[in-house]
């Protein structure tokens, strides 16, 4: 019974990791859902598809809201910048081994920094949600894992 428990919160966890993907997306036009690309429309789907009520998707509003102003929102603009510059050294050919090296540690302990922030995105996420709720988030986000593949020939970055 244990390890069914903590397989179960294991896997709650980790779907609750991806709600912030769910819930909302940072940048400017065209990197959300709804009017400006601000996340509006997949926070409303969301409350659609887990049947939340109107106070639960106001408090997840809130909540993305204060976190894209907070540390994950400066995380994800250096993010932004630093895969940028991950891409403008890797083509450059007078860079070094050694410059990709650290333009790509740099991405790394952003990555890093994202996933706790992230994290502490879907605690506070997880609250607000109902047991039935977060069961059914677990779900779609399994049906999703072994949904169609992303990528693949034809598509950017498919081989």
């Amino acid at each position: 019974m244990r390890f069914r428990t903590a397989a179960f919160i294991t896997a709650a966890a980790l779907a609750l990791a991806a709600i912030p993907a769910a819930a909302y997306a940072f940048g400017g036009p065209g990197h959300g859902h709804g009017p400006g690309g601000d996340g509006a429309g997949r926070i409303l789907h969301m409350a659609k598809e887990l049947g939340l009520s109107d106070a639960q998707t106001a408090q997840i509003q809130t909540i993305a809201a204060k976190h894209k102003d907070g540390a994950l929102g400066e995380a994800i603009q250096s993010m932004r910048e630093a895969r940028g510059t991950l891409a403008k050294t890797i083509h450059d050919a007078a860079a070094t081994d050694d410059q990709v090296r650290d333009a790509a540690a740099t991405v790394a302990a952003l990555e890093s920094q994202m996933a706790v922030q992230r994290h502490q995105l879907a605690i506070e996420i997880s609250a607000v949600l109902t047991a039935e709720q977060k069961a059914k988030l677990a779900a779609s986000l399994e049906d999703r894992r072994h949904g169609p593949p992303h990528g693949g020939p034809g598509c950017p970055g498919g081989f």
